[in-house]
Parts: structure tokens; C-alpha cells; sequence
């Protein structure tokens, strides 16, 4: 895991503090007081960092002894939102997304038919949005009384996207941004009926996407050929 300054183009230059592990992540998200939660599918946990002073260093944050969060199967994509995380899990051929609070406690799983292979999440108020093969999913609670697994008829569900094999997922302003490996390139997905609205940025094999609201920057990791992992950043000023 890497801490890069995006002001220089020098690749060497540009890593400010590098982190190892045993194992792959897939996905991080940033937490308040200069944190952040890495997902590693191979070991079924989430890690927490510590990036304060642009150094990054492994930590046990409050009210979490071992350090880590320990999940029932393989975890990919990770968010966080209102003291709230939302991972997507995959168990044998379908997903679903678990709820967690800040101490790993779990809270909340959300199952659906339309999850498959399903890999990033995000969330606008009380809204959750899943990248799927299916596209993107829209979910939001509309049950009567609190229940810790959500199923189709208690999800109040919309198909905000039918752009299949989605990738990368984050909310801007309000609107949804995602990656698309088959249209090659980032798109804005509110729209009705199902259908992408405008490109927001032209790449080949977009992977995953995060947006700075600080400095109004999106980041883009995308691969060189299809297949391959996604070792290119791509940061477009919106």
C-alpha cells in the first residue's frame, strides 16, 4: 500500500510512504482522523492504517482489540458513511453487502438476486449502490421494523444502470459515477430508465474510482490491456 504525491511525475519521487503486507488488497476507505480500511479477499479481513503526517502505519483503532475486522467470506469493495461500513462480500457465486458499525459489530446484510459477482460500493443519504454484472443497483431499506438481513422484499430496489460488468463506484454531488470496462470509460448513471447519461471521462479498463471533493479531483485506476491489473492513476480535474 502506497502514499503517492499526484504533483509529481516522477514515479520514485512520487511514493511518499510504502507499506507491505502478506497477501493482496482490493479496497480502501478513508476514515475520519487520518485513517484509513483496506480489504484483503484472501484472508477475509479488513486492516486499518494510520495515515497521519503522510506516513502509513498499521493500527488498532478504538473498540476494535484484534485490529481487524473479521469477515464471514471474501471481502472487495469497502465504504464508509454516517460511523457506518458497508463491504461487499462474496459467498460461492452470489454477493451481498454487510453492514458494519465503527467497532465491526454487524448491523445489517443486504441480498439480492441482481448481486453477482459484485465487487464496489458507495452510498448517497440513506441510499446503497452496488456495482454488479448486472450494472448498478440502488438499495434502500423499506421495511417496517429493523431487520439484521434484508431481502428482496424488503429492499426497496431500482436498477439505476444497466451497463453490464460495472467496476468502480463512487458518489459525486449527488449523482453516481461508474466505471465501465465494456463502454472504456467513466460515466455518470442517475438517470431514468436505466441508462448512462453522460461519459464522464474516456479510459480503456477502468477498475475502481474515488473523488477528492477538497480539491475537485477524480482518480481513475485502470490497466493497459484488459486482463491485467490496474497499475495506472489517471486524475482528472472536475
Amino acid at each position: 500500500m502506497k502514499i503517492v504525491n499526484c504533483e509529481t511525475e516522477d514515479d520514485e519521487e512520487g511514493i511518499v510512504s510504502f507499506l507491505s503486507f502478506s497477501g493482496s488488497h482490493f479496497d480502501v476507505t478513508v476514515i475520519p482522523g487520518d485513517q484509513a480500511a483496506v480489504t484483503f479477499p484472501d484472508k477475509n479481513q479488513v486492516l486499518f492504517m494510520q495515515t497521519k503526517q503522510d506516513e502509513l502505519k498499521q493500527i488498532t483503532p478504538p473498540g476494535v482489540p484484534k485490529g481487524s475486522f473479521a469477515l464471514p467470506h471474501r471481502c472487495y469493495g469497502i465504504h464508509f458513511s454516517n460511523q457506518r461500513f458497508y463491504v461487499v462480500l462474496q459467498e460461492d457465486t452470489s454477493s451481498y453487502v454487510l453492514e458494519l458499525n465503527s467497532e465491526g459489530n454487524r448491523l445489517k446484510e443486504i441480498r439480492n438476486h441482481l448481486l453477482i459477482r459484485s465487487r464496489y460500493v458507495t452510498t448517497i443519504k440513506d441510499k446503497v449502490y452496488v456495482t454488479s454484472i448486472e450494472g448498478v443497483i440502488r438499495f434502500k431499506d423499506k421495511s417496517t421494523r429493523s431487520k439484521q438481513r434484508l431481502l428482496d422484499g424488503d429492499q426497496d430496489v431500482k436498477h439505476v444502470s444497466t451497463l453490464r460488468y460495472a467496476h468502480g463506484v463512487v458518489a459525486v454531488n449527488g449523482d453516481i459515477l461508474v466505471c465501465s470496462e465494456s463502454k472504456r470509460g467513466v460515466f455518470t448513471s442517475l438517470s431514468l430508465g436505466g441508462k448512462l447519461r453522460r461519459p464522464v471521462l474516456a479510459i480503456s479498463h477502468p477498475q475502481a474510482v474515488c473523488y477528492c471533493p477538497d480539491s475537485k479531483r477524480l482518480f481513475v485506476s485502470h490497466a493497459r490491456e484488459s486482463g491485467t491489473e490496474a497499475n495506472n492513476l489517471q486524475i482528472v480535474q472536475m
